[in-house]
Parts: structure tokens; sequence; C-alpha cells
């Protein structure tokens, strides 16, 4: 009885679906619940999701809590941060000469970009919680925005604190607040180059992270060789190559400093590099411009690659 009972329920509700789909409306509305309240009038059932600038908000809540409790992790990355700045200001020492400069300050800008560049995988390293989010709805644009904004706390605070342990041992003629500034323009530019590899290469991240700064940082600076001797191919590698765009800001900023005297040798120096005293300016600006475009191309890779876990 308890068998024939079931068969009967079972028989009424595929009856009962069947009525159910050849009702015009019903058949229409049950697929979506979006278009069952506008046929009602009832926006109970519609989904309200918070505007971009609400969802920035709450990613970047959300981020600074976890920024908080990965408390240990700050206190490492600061304790090589300073340990790095300490080891590289004994071994140069305070006897600075205008040839010395350059060679001095591509030491410098490779160390930054490498700590930038692998410390800027880290805020987008969650792929999973990120792809369950974004099939869930979330605007994607205010994910990253909050991500990268919280980010920048590291990004320009690292230079700062490298600056302090560097130039009180070196004692170089630049001033701090430009030495600060150069760095800062080129950390914007190596953490947005982590933000592209870690979306592109997530399982080899953290090698290439160190690999590219040392290629740009160590053999791509326009120093051996110089610009001036360099091919066209080669300068427009070089030209792709943030610490070539730094090394030049900071070494003029730096021989700026130097007595009036030394000037005309000074002037033969960077000649015979190929640097030009007048672009400080357009070398900030192309640092800038670099770290923008690798933001946009690292937001692009995170919608792209792995979409179909997004869905």
């Amino acid at each position: 009885s308890i068998r024939a009972t079931n068969n009967n329920y079972r028989a009424s509700v595929r009856t009962f679906d069947t009525e159910l789909k050849e009702i015009p409306h019903i058949s229409k509305f049950t697929r979506n619940a979006c278009e069952i309240s506008s046929w009602t009038n009832d926006t109970s059932l519609v989904r309200r999701k918070p505007s971009l600038v609400a969802q920035i908000l709450i990613f970047a809540q959300r981020a600074c809590i976890k920024r908080w409790r990965s408390q240990r992790s700050r206190l490492i990355d600061f304790i090589i941060t300073v340990t790095a700045a300490f080891i590289l200001g004994n071994i140069q020492g305070s006897a600075w000469d205008f040839v010395r400069s350059a060679p001095f300050f591509m030491q410098v800008q490779l160390v930054i970009s490498v700590l930038t560049c692998t410390s800027s995988l880290l805020p987008f390293r969650d792929h999973v919680i990120y792809w369950r989010e974004a099939a869930s709805g979330v605007n994607r644009l205010a994910f990253f925005l909050a991500t990268s904004l919280v980010d920048l706390i590291d990004v320009l605070g690292r230079p700062v604190v490298f600056a302090m342990i560097y130039l009180s041992i070196t004692a170089p003629d630049i001033h701090l607040m430009d030495f600060v500034i150069i760095s800062w323009f080129l950390a914007w530019t190596w953490s947005g180059i982590g933000y592209l590899v870690e979306q592109l290469i997530p399982s080899s991240s953290t090698v290439v992270s160190v690999l590219l700064p040392l290629i740009f940082g160590g053999f791509l600076v326009g120093l051996r060789p110089t610009i001036s001797e360099c091919n066209t191919p080669l300068l427009i590698i070089l030209t792709f190559s943030p610490n070539r765009w730094g090394v030049e800001a900071m070494s003029i900023k730096n021989l700026e400093g130097f007595p009036e005297h030394l000037q005309p040798f000074v002037s033969m120096y960077l000649e015979a590099i190929g640097y030009n005293a007048s672009n400080m300016v357009k070398n900030c600006s192309i640092l800038f411009g670099m770290g923008c475009v690798y933001r946009i191309l690292a937001f692009f890779a995170m919608i792209l690659c792995h979409r179909d876990k997004q869905r």
C-alpha cells in the first residue's frame, strides 16, 4: 500500500508539472525569478547588488582585515627590507663620486624591484576565493581596485623604509624626498608586473617574479653597454625596462647636488652614458604609465584566465 501511494504521488507530480508547463505565463516566468517579479510587479524577488563604490569599500575592508591578520609575514617583509638596505649601504659605503652614481643606483633599484615584485604576488594569490565570488556575480573591477589600493600601503611604504636605512649609511647627494619619489614610481611599475605575473603563471610566479627584476634590473639598464653604444633592437628592449628609466632619473638627481666646478665633468659623464639631464619628469611619467598599463593587463588577465571557473 505504501508503494502504491508513492507511485500515485509521483504520477500526480508529473501530471502537475506537465500542466504547469502548458500555462504560458508560468512556464515563462518560473525560469527566471527576476522576470517573475517584473510580471507580478513584486520587487522583493529581485536580487539587488551593491554599487561599484560600495563593493570597493567592502573588498577594501576585507583586504585590510586580511592584512591585519598577516602581521607575521609583514614583519618578515619589514626585516628583509631593513636588512637589504643595511647590507647594501655598508657594501657601497659613503665614498661617492659621479662615476659610481649610476652603478650604485642600479644595485639599489635591483633590490627594490625584487622586493616589490615578489611581494606583489600575495594580494591576488587566493584564486579559488576570487573564482567563487566572480561566479556569484561580484563586480570584478571592484575586487581588483580594492585589493590593489590596499596593497599600496606596502608598495609605497617599502621604499620609505629602505631609503631611511640606506641613505643614513651612504649619504649620497640626492635628497631623501627625490630618492623616495623615484623609488615610488619604480615600485608602482614592478607591483603592476607582479600582479600580471600572478594572473598569467600562478604556478611559477615566484620564480618569474625574481628572474624578471634580475634581468631588467641587472642587465637591461643601459650601463654595460651604455645607451649611447646600444644598437636599435637593444634600445627598443631597453625601452620596456623600468630600471633603465629609474636609474637615469636617480642618477640625474644625485649628480645635481655635486659642486658647480664638477658639473662639466658630470655633463660629460651623462653624455657618455646616453643620459639627458632634462629627462627627470619624462622618466617618472614613463614609469607611472608603465605601472598603469601593467595593472590594466593584470585586470584583463584576471578576467580572461580560468574563465570557466568564474561561471
